[in-house]
């Protein structure tokens, strides 16, 4: 699992968290507008990749679309991610072997 000094090492991140009735709203819609916006403003196929963490088969076509124009599209999740988005990505990394790692507990805060 990278460190938490690799992740600052990425030239471009965005994080989207839920409101405050902890609900996502429009996010994959969002998520999906800025990967393609940034694969035409900010990404070069040659050099750089996406890497998506989220399950929805919602974004297949955006995987497909980037993967069409030479981009590399990671995909993070739990097992339970669509078999048409794990199909769809370059790479699926299985983030279940990873649960105790990734859990909030209170000694690694």
């Amino acid at each position: 699992m990278p460190s938490k000094t690799s992740w600052r090492s990425l030239s471009a991140y965005v994080v989207f968290n839920r409101n405050v009735a902890n609900r996502e709203k429009k996010i994959d819609t969002q998520i999906a507008t800025y990967m393609i916006e940034h694969s035409y403003t900010l990404a070069k196929p040659e050099k750089d990749e996406f890497t998506l963490i989220a399950g929805d088969a919602d974004f297949v076509p955006v995987i497909g679309n980037l993967g069409r124009r030479g981009f590399r599209v990671d995909v993070c999740f739990w097992e339970h991610a669509s078999r048409e988005l794990k199909e769809a990505a370059f790479k699926f990394v299985d983030l279940n072997p990873w649960l105790d790692y990734l859990a909030l507990r209170k000694d690694r805060r």
